[in-house]
């Protein structure tokens, strides 16, 4: 079963072409929030903070970065 740091890190490659260590991200915390468009709903998210030193390339589902 994939962990919140694989799938960070999975991700960040998936969506930028980030190669990152599972060691590199430094966890801040879990938060929770209400849905923005679905009522009754949470969305709940394991926040890591990470120093990205490559350069970040858009890939999959993102179009550009700002």
């Amino acid at each position: 079963m994939e962990g919140p740091v694989e799938a960070l890190c999975r991700e960040l490659f998936e969506e930028l072409g980030m190669q990152v260590d599972t060691l590199a991200p430094r966890y801040i915390g879990r938060f929770e929030t209400p849905a923005a468009n679905e009522p009754g709903w949470l969305v709940h998210a394991e926040i890591y903070a990470l120093e990205a030193t490559d350069l970040v390339v858009p890939a999959a589902e993102i179009a550009e970065i700002a």
